[in-house]
């Protein structure tokens, strides 16, 4: 009997720290008779414990993400017990395309159990728009936007990664329900707390001694960075530029929505996760989720205050008082047409090197006057 493990996130659940786990001990799960599916669409062997490159998101339009055609029968090549783990599954939301998929691999495994942790509406929410404020190549920028705010500006396209029960339902339609296990991610209900240990209990491989730890991978970033990282996407600052901003920024403080805006937020999908419990047998009989609001404060924590504008702004104006007006080889060609301008014309010579010294100062060009 031929089996396979689905691992499809959620975004923001720890899956990092359980990729990055299962690449590091990949010879164990070998051993235990497992293989950690890390191939790319190229057939490159990828250093990795994911299979990102095989979802391909629509910038324009992420209700329009889909697997990689070649997926399906990448992985039916292997013979064996298989592991494929990728929280941009969580992006794929066309019945028709699970199902598509579903279909070939069911031909070729015997077995198929699927897992998923999802994490309160609320709370995934602040999170993952959070992760979209690190550039605008990041899907979750795409998909939330660039509100400066903890929560992002409410549209129905929320619903399309939001609703959980709509969601699970269509890959339980193609699976069947027992094959669809849904892990609730609070950290309480983990094994010592951490859900790396968890997924390693749920592939009855906990007596592996596991030294990566889910609490070092993707850290929060604090609030300057994550309100002015959605401020820069509006603008379409260029990587570089984010660097340079980034690099004098302070990592401290958290974008968070009030206590009031969180339970609204969360409320629109109350609904949804009765049904998802009901569905799936999954959490206590009155909620999957806790009703823990205690981490919010009464007022919004996501405002601008005196302190923390005048903060920003001190480091911006910082980053562009030393900030180069021109490249290393733009300085370079200028230098060097001043050096044969010396001879012949060295007023011009001089205008050049004092140019080069207006768009570069840092690179001590007033020494060559």
């Amino acid at each position: 009997m031929t089996q396979l493990i689905l691992h499809i996130g959620s975004h923001k659940t720890g899956t990092t720290s359980i990729q990055k786990a299962l690449f590091s001990h990949r010879a164990t799960l070998a051993a235990c008779g497992w293989h950690l599916f890390t191939s790319g669409p190229s057939g490159e062997d990828r250093p990795y414990g994911n299979a990102n490159p095989w979802i391909i998101c629509d910038e324009d339009d992420m209700t329009q993400s889909y697997i990689h055609p070649d997926l399906s029968h990448a992985l039916c090549r292997h013979q064996g017990n298989m592991l494929i783990s990728s929280e941009f599954f969580s992006w794929i939301s066309s019945p028709q395309i699970i199902q598509d998929f579903c279909q070939t691999i069911r031909g070729h495994f015997t077995g198929i159990k699927l897992i998923v942790y999802l994490r309160r509406q609320d709370l995934q929410a602040i999170s993952h728009h959070q992760q979209g404020s690190k550039g605008n190549n990041v899907p979750a920028s795409w998909f939330y936007g660039h509100s400066p705010r903890a929560l992002p500006d409410h549209s129905d396209q929320l619903n399309y990664y939001l609703d959980y029960y709509q969601r699970m339902s269509i890959w339980a339609d193609c699976l069947g329900d027992a094959s669809v296990h849904i892990r609730c991610y609070e950290r309480d209900r983990f094994l010592e707390q951490d859900v790396v240990k968890d997924f390693f209990t749920f592939l009855q491989l906990s007596n592996i001694q596991i030294d990566v730890s889910s609490e070092t991978e993707n850290i929060s970033r604090g609030f300057i960075q994550t309100k002015l990282g959605h401020l820069m996407n509006q603008v379409e600052l260029s990587e570089q530029q984010r660097n340079m901003i980034n690099g004098q920024l302070e990592d401290r403080g958290k974008l968070m929505p009030s206590r009031e805006e969180a339970k609204v937020f969360y409320q629109a999908y109350e609904e949804s996760n009765q049904k998802l419990q009901q569905r799936f047998q999954c959490g206590s009989a009155a909620s999957f989720f806790n009703d823990d609001f205690s981490m919010y404060t009464d007022s919004a924590e996501d405002l601008w205050d005196e302190s923390k504008a005048n903060d920003a702004i001190h480091k911006l104006l910082s980053v562009i008082k030393n900030m180069p007006l021109a490249e290393d080889d733009d300085i370079g060609l200028l230098l060097k047409q001043a050096d044969a301008l010396a001879k012949d014309n060295p007023q011009a010579a001089f205008q050049l090197k004092k140019l080069a010294l207006t768009l570069r100062p840092d690179r001590f060009v007033s020494k060559r006057l």
